[in-house]
């Protein structure tokens, strides 16, 4: 039967929305079975609150990351390049160029174009101010929203290390005793307090901070590469919030204190272009995910396996959204956490870094990482994936028959949408192959970038315009 529709059940209590399930075959399980399934599942979300909020983080960044390319699409409309071509535009439309020698051309105009001469300029210079204060908005957006989440970890780690706020030696005065209903209220005040003076603090003394409630044995800035350009991001953005970015002694001091090397001089006007952008973020987005990964294992160890749950889903939404960079280190990460539990989700991660080398045609690497298992102990679900990403379309039509035969749980979506079959999907046996099995005719998912590819695309075609222009003659 040709593939048509597929249908989604709400489940409803007390008219309020309990959840709901999808199905292409239109069966789903009674009220009373959802409901218990999904009791069971918030019981796996544990009590910690550690995968709630990392859910959040994760979920925040990739909104950045979502809207990031259509943000930096924007820019190149309003810089210096494209403003002088559509005023030159203006000018060859409506007037008359009556000089035109070695450096100058003048044009004449009719008196009645003046007004919309004059209002087009004020637009255009209007435009070049957003032009320069989006993206450093967008930065200082960007790293607010990093310092909320971490402001929320540090939240969790003191919840979860009581006696770290609790010292013997703290200082209670009796109207803060008296200002409280019960001492848990107490407790809660307190923790919010040095919760808000670790976050007065830099960027570098949080981490000097957060290595010490973990009782971290060596410094994390020893262990990762990419620490100073952190660091910058963190000082620009201050520039961007109190100086509009211009260079002060502040942000020159600490970068000198952290042996940073910047050709920025005092009073120079610091910029975030739509490179600079990218990098912070998946800066911003990989750190953040250490430290809330390292975190939460140290302060409930029986939650790794959740954890590792969450940190997998990340590097294949990353894989997703085309970010192959970001997702390689996320995954490479969460293959070398110590104490893994769960031997599915390291099989998932190997597969999902295999194919993430694949797609930016890292072949050595990608094979040397399949090699690491033998796959044919494994099931077949297993093995049609990596056939794939061997680039074994041959074994993949072979094993798709196999698993449709056995009526396994591998739906035809997953073919549409998977990354490990991304390029097999554009090989015509494998199509074929795929509407005799299923009835109908392949259908590639849509990619979840879709709308801000085309931003992208829209971006660089900016970029060259910009790079030919020169004002035109009319003839």
């Amino acid at each position: 039967m040709s593939k048509k529709h597929f249908y989604v059940c709400v489940y409803m209590k007390d008219g309020k929305h309990k959840g709901h399930a999808t199905s292409e075959e239109n069966v789903f399980p009674s009220y009373g079975e959802f409901s218990e399934r999904h009791d069971e599942d918030e019981l796996a979300e544990l009590d910690s609150g550690f995968a709630e909020q990392f859910r959040l983080f994760r979920e925040s960044m990739l909104s950045y990351i979502q809207l990031l390319p259509v943000v930096a699409s924007l820019v190149p409309m309003v810089n210096k390049g494209v403003r002088n071509s559509i005023g030159s535009e203006f000018l060859v439309a409506h007037g008359r160029e009556i000089v035109s020698e070695g450096d100058r051309k003048i044009f004449e105009l009719p008196i009645a174009q003046r007004h919309e001469w004059v209002v087009l300029n004020q637009h255009l210079s209007t435009s070049r101010l957003v032009g320069k204060q989006v993206p450093k908005m967008l930065l200082i957006g960007i790293v607010s929203t990093f310092e909320h989440f971490q402001s929320r970890l540090f939240s969790k780690i003191l919840e979860s290390k009581p006696h770290k706020y609790l010292s013997d030696d703290r200082s209670v005065t009796l109207a803060d005793i008296t200002r409280y209903g019960s001492f848990d209220e107490l407790k809660k005040n307190i923790l919010e307090r040095d919760v808000e003076n670790i976050m007065r603090e830099s960027f570098v003394l949080q981490i000097s901070k957060l290595e010490s409630l973990l009782e971290l044995k060596e410094a994390i800035r020893n262990g990762y590469s990419d620490w100073k350009d952190l660091v910058e991001i963190f000082e620009r953005r201050n520039l961007f919030a109190h100086a509009d970015g211009r260079v002060n002694e502040v942000y020159l001091g600490r970068l000198k204190k952290e042996e940073i090397v910047t050709t920025a001089k005092f009073g120079d006007e610091l910029f975030a272009g739509p490179e600079y952008l990218e990098r912070a973020l998946m800066l911003l987005c990989e750190f953040g995910t250490m430290a809330y990964q390292v975190s939460w294992r140290k302060c409930h160890p029986t939650e790794a396996e959740h954890a590792d749950e969450s940190l997998g889903q990340l590097g294949y939404e990353l894989i997703e959204r085309g970010h192959l960079e970001a997702a390689e280190r996320v995954l490479k990460f969460a293959k070398s956490l110590r104490g893994r539990q769960t031997t599915q989700q390291t099989l998932y991660d190997t597969v999902n870094l295999a194919n993430c080398y694949r797609l930016q045609n890292k072949k050595a690497e990608c094979e040397r990482e399949l090699d690491l298992q033998n796959w044919s102990l494994l099931g077949p679900e297993y093995q049609i994936c990596v056939a794939s990403i061997r680039g074994d379309v041959k074994e993949v039509v072979r094993l798709m028959k196999v698993l449709h035969a056995s009526k396994a749980d591998f739906p035809s979506d997953h073919y549409e949408s998977w990354p490990a079959f991304y390029k097999t999907r554009d090989n015509e046996e494998f199509k074929k192959s795929f509407k005799r099995l299923f009835g109908s005719d392949y259908v590639a998912a849509p990619s979840i970038n879709t709308a801000v590819t085309y931003a992208a695309k829209a971006r660089r075609k900016a970029q060259e315009k910009e790079g030919q222009q020169t004002i035109p003659t009319k003839h």
